[in-house]
């Protein structure tokens, strides 16, 4: 039976990327915090691989607007079409046209993303949605021209596109836009936090992967103390007894 996730890979990979982002942090903040984002943004992406329908709670595309409107139009470009061709690997059931669709329609969008702050003066919501809307816009677009027989599909799912991709992303902009900010900026004065963070989610997933190993190490090692007194206490025991015998 194929899985639907890889765990165990991108259990190992999340480590790496981890201690990766950690060993820069003192050289290159912004190369760190870039590479929690993206151990971020493929976390997000695991709902989408179990259902496709859950493919709009992804936040890759809300980390490749911060860091094409912080970093430039390339590296958000890059950015984003990494994290959805990166993410793949994990994901082996993810319907191969989409994954290709949403790869260039990063790309692109990320490219754009310093038009979209120029134009809406800043990075806010009205800059994402500019920034959502050239994606979708190109998306459809090669939907239409190259897979038509995917229009109602598509279309089915629109609702889930302007709740997840508009309302929710808008809302996170709205609550950690300015954390996310500063942590571009930053690096060190803020960006600690997004890496605990992930260092916390981290340490949970590897104590539910090794609980059971932890816990029969803790119980050996507790039955090995408590024989080691059971034997002090006996051999206590046998002294006084012995004592007792030489006093008489």
């Amino acid at each position: 039976m194929v899985e639907i996730v890889l765990w165990k890979p991108l259990y190992y990979v999340s480590i790496a990327m981890f201690a990766l982002s950690l060993l820069a942090y003192p050289f290159s903040q912004t190369f760190s915090v870039v590479m929690i984002l993206v151990l971020v943004s493929v976390w997000s992406k695991i709902p989408g691989y179990v259902h496709f329908v859950f493919n709009k709670l992804a936040m890759n595309d809300l980390f490749t607007f911060i860091v094409g409107a912080y970093l430039g139009g390339l590296a958000g470009g890059l950015f984003g079409a990494f994290v959805v061709l990166f993410g793949r690997i994990f994901g082996v059931n993810e319907y191969v046209p989409y994954t290709i669709r949403c790869a260039i329609g990063l790309f692109v969008a990320g490219m754009l993303a310093p038009f979209a702050v120029s134009v809406a003066g800043g990075v806010n919501i009205n800059a994402l949605f500019i920034f959502e809307g050239i994606f979708y816009a190109l998306y459809y677009t090669m939907v239409f021209l190259f897979a038509k027989d995917e229009i109602s599909l598509e279309a089915g799912l629109l609702p889930f596109v302007v709740f997840f991709d508009f309302v929710l992303n808008a809302t996170w902009l709205g609550s950690f836009g300015g954390a996310i900010n500063n942590l571009m900026l930053n690096g060190i004065s803020s960006g600690w936090t997004f890496i605990v963070f992930a260092g916390i989610i981290l340490g949970f997933i590897a104590l539910a992967r090794n609980g059971g190993k932890l816990a029969g190490y803790i119980t050996a090692k507790m039955h090995k103390e408590e024989n080691a007194s059971d034997e002090e206490s006996l051999l206590k025991r046998l002294e006084s007894a012995k004592k007792a015998r030489v006093t008489v």
